[in-house]
């Protein structure tokens, strides 16, 4: 009995070995053939801003302001742009590529951040930035006092007003004029010593801002008029025969 269960042992050893060897190469053969995993997907890539610039670069108060944005998506995927607008670190209302310049001081900076998105991915976001633009001021009305006519002698005054749309202060310069020739005088008087009668004074003025110059305004004339006579000698006192006679 005890040799047989001993032969039984080695008899299941012998089958066990020979069954569990022809699993091991069943398994070995099933992975060699089995297919490969699928090979992974590339994953999304997000658009990419090249270039954000401002159309016009230095814009006024109420021009229209464009975004000029160049983007790409590296996956040929559809890109949509998002806009956030602002003012001298101030957030503006309202999105989109373009909008009204709104009331500005010279010197404030407008922005655009410029996002781009896949529907899947976004892109970092881009800057574009223009200065606002310095205006030019502009003169409402030159005229000369006295008007119409001067005496040989008296001097003519500039009457001028002008504005400036970013409120700077205005100076102005002088330009006289007799008979249509320009005289070396360019202060805000002029006078018409030494002028004979029917001379015709003129002035052509222009308001500045330090940087800009306005368009120029012409005055109207003033005429020298013909003036009386005046004794500027002092006549010899006494009578001669009984008659005071001076020349």
């Amino acid at each position: 009995m005890r040799a047989w269960k001993s032969g039984a042992v080695l008899l299941m050893g012998a089958a066990l070995a020979a069954c569990g060897g022809g699993e091991e190469g069943d398994w070995s053969r099933s992975a060699r053939q089995a297919p490969k995993p699928q090979e992974q997907v590339a994953s999304n890539r997000a658009p990419v801003i090249n270039r954000v610039t401002l159309d016009p670069a230095n814009p006024s108060v109420g021009d229209r302001v464009r975004a000029v944005v160049e983007v790409s998506d590296a996956d040929g995927d559809p890109v949509t742009l998002g806009y956030v607008w602002s003012l001298a670190g101030r957030r503006l209302p309202g999105g989109g590529p373009s909008r009204a310049m709104p009331k500005a001081e010279r010197g404030d900076r407008l922005e655009v951040r410029v996002t781009a998105s896949d529907g899947k991915a976004e892109s970092a976001p881009m800057l574009g930035i223009a200065g606002v633009a310095n205006r030019r001021p502009r003169l409402l009305s030159v005229a000369l006092e006295p008007e119409g006519e001067v005496a040989a002698g008296d001097r003519v005054s500039v009457l001028a007003r002008g504005e400036d749309p970013d409120g700077d202060r205005l100076d102005f310069e002088y330009h006289w004029s007799v008979n249509g020739r320009e005289v070396e005088d360019v202060g805000p008087s002029f006078s018409s010593r030494g002028l004979a009668r029917g001379d015709q004074i003129q002035a052509r003025v222009l308001a500045t801002d330090g940087d800009l110059r306005s368009e120029a305004l012409v005055s109207p004339t003033v005429r020298v008029a013909n003036g009386a006579p005046r004794i500027v000698s002092s006549p010899p006192g006494g009578l001669a025969d009984g008659e005071f006679v001076y020349q």
